[in-house]
């Protein structure tokens, strides 16, 4: 062998060495990056059953909440309905208390009126505007009104009372009246 094949061999066993070099550390890299790849991938699988868990979560407080409105929903509707019920009966109240030739009028707890209607109002030379929020005892002539407290305050233990008493005028003069007080769990009624 020649000094030539013999450094052509030795040449290429070099690079043949090299290359193997080459090749192990690129199997490194390779066993490197597949290792970071399945590091990788299970940090993503983690990652996707978060996300599926909480997923599920969410929707289950979103179907408990839909449920939660359902009920609400229902509830409110049945209180619309009852509301609406309730407003008409107060508007056929209304509506008959302004037809009554009699003077009608409703007490609060405070003993101010809170409606009137036009004959009472009329009795007392007085409009219906005039007269709401103001104290009933002060259309009530000052002679009459501890009978009339007397007869309010026995109304609280239920019934109706009847008693002859004096209004007051808006200009202050006074005309005789027959009271029959009705006691309600909602207002104390006067009727004249």
């Amino acid at each position: 062998m020649g000094s030539t094949t013999l450094i052509g061999s030795l040449l290429c066993g070099i690079i043949f060495l090299a290359a193997i070099d080459q090749l192990e550390v690129r199997a490194q890299d390779l066993r490197a990056n597949r290792a970071r790849l399945a590091d990788s991938l299970d940090e993503l699988q983690k990652s996707h059953e978060t996300i599926r868990v909480t997923n599920a979560e969410l929707e289950a407080r979103v179907e408990e909440r839909v449920a939660e409105l359902r009920t609400t929903n229902e509830q409110l509707t049945v209180e619309v309905v009852e509301r609406k019920k309730a407003a008409e009966e107060i508007n056929r109240l209304r509506l008959a208390m302004e037809a009554a030739i009699e003077g009608v009028a409703y007490v609060d707890i405070d003993g101010r009126f809170t409606e009137i209607n036009a004959a009472f109002a009329v009795m007392h030379q007085s409009d219906p505007d005039t007269m709401i929020g103001t104290v009933a005892d002060e259309w009530i002539a000052p002679e009459y009104r501890e009978v009339v407290a007397t007869a309010v305050y026995e109304l609280e233990r239920g019934g109706k009372r009847e008693l002859a008493s004096h209004g007051l005028r808006l200009d202050g003069s006074s005309f005789s009246l027959e009271l029959s007080l009705v006691g309600s769990p909602r207002h104390r009624s006067t009727e004249h």
